[in-house]
Parts: structure tokens; C-alpha cells; sequence
């Protein structure tokens, strides 16, 4: 074999080697699907709509990256993740502010004070964080203000935190879920309280 002709046989090689390996660079695995959540379910939709809300909950104030459509995960202590597929269906601060009035109203439904609650008229919620961490834990902190009997406003503050009961997303959105559950408990008393 000559010189030339194991050159061009190399040459061969290594450009089909090439073609092989720029091939399996490109191909790729399709994108994975976008994952839409919902924090409040369609049947607590219907229930809302079907009842007289006599408690009013709106949100006064929510951090700029709650204000978008992607989830976001805190992975280290100052570091904020948006889910690139992983988004809300719904406006978050929506869905919160129809969440915690639901529950509240529940929760006084069939009270005597209820009926003449001038606080509930409007309950105003400022959200400081809410989001779930690498770690498996989920946040909800903040405040919410109503204006008591003497029409003095009340300004109370919430910390909650939980587990998620497995990784990702879904196990994220439940727990955070549960943690409006809580908040809503806590705002049922204090206007139980204010009475």
C-alpha cells in the first residue's frame, strides 16, 4: 500500500468518524413536554361561583418573580430557578387571592359574626416569598391586613414551611397548596378574634 493511498484511507476514516459524531451531536431527544399546575382545583372553582362570598381577599402585594408564568425552585441560599417547563395555567397571585377567600369562607361560614364582619370586607395579603427549594422544603411568608372593629387596620404576620412529600414540581404545587390551607386557617381566626 502506498503512501497516498493509506492517506486517503485515513482521510476516509476520520471523516466518517466525523460524520458519526457531528450526527449524534445533533440528534437529540425531543423537548420535554411544558407541565401546566393549577393551585386551586375546578371543583373549588364551581363551589366559589355557587356561594355568597362574605369574605373578600385580594392580593395587596407579590414578589416580581411570582409575577410570571414559570414556576421558579430556589437552589442555593440567593438563587432563584425559573422551570423552563414548568408553568402556572392560571395567574398565581389570581389563584392565591380565590384559594385563601374560598377557605376563609368556608371556615366562617354559618358564624353569627360573620354576617355583620366589616373586616372581611377586605383583607389585603402581601406576599414576601412563596416557592418551593431544591431541598424538598416549600415557603409561604408575608403578612395580610384587615381593618378591625374600630376601623383600626390590623396588620398580621405569617411563616409557614413544609415538605414536599416527594422531588419536582407536582409535589411542590401540592405543598404549596397546603400551605394556603394553613394561611387561610390563620385568617379565619383572627377575624374570629376581631369579634
Amino acid at each position: 500500500m502506498t503512501i497516498s493511498r493509506k492517506r486517503n484511507i485515513t482521510a476516509i476514516a476520520i471523516y466518517i468518524a466525523s460524520a458519526i459524531a457531528a450526527s449524534g451531536c445533533t440528534s437529540s431527544a425531543p423537548a420535554p413536554q411544558m407541565q401546566h399546575y393549577i393551585l386551586d382545583s375546578a371543583a373549588d372553582r364551581l363551589a366559589m361561583t355557587a356561594k355568597v362570598q362574605k369574605v373578600d381577599v385580594r392580593i395587596a402585594s407579590i414578589p416580581d418573580y411570582l409575577n410570571t408564568n414559570n414556576l421558579v425552585m430556589q437552589t442555593e441560599d440567593h438563587q432563584m430557578v425559573l422551570a423552563r417547563y414548568h408553568a402556572w395555567a392560571n395567574r398565581l397571585s389570581d389563584s392565591i387571592a380565590s384559594i385563601v377567600a374560598f377557605e376563609v369562607n368556608e371556615q366562617v361560614a354559618g358564624k353569627e359574626w360573620a354576617d355583620d364582619c366589616v373586616a372581611c370586607q377586605d383583607i389585603a395579603l402581601h406576599i414576601e416569598h412563596f416557592y418551593p427549594t431544591s431541598q424538598g422544603d416549600v415557603f409561604l411568608v408575608g403578612h395580610f391586613e384587615y381593618s378591625g372593629l374600630n376601623k383600626e387596620k390590623q396588620r398580621i404576620r405569617f411563616s409557614y414551611a413544609g415538605e414536599m412529600e416527594a422531588g419536582g414540581y407536582a409535589s411542590a404545587v401540592k405543598e404549596m397548596r397546603a400551605l394556603l390551607l394553613q394561611l387561610s386557617g390563620q385568617i379565619s381566626e383572627s377575624l374570629a378574634s376581631a369579634h
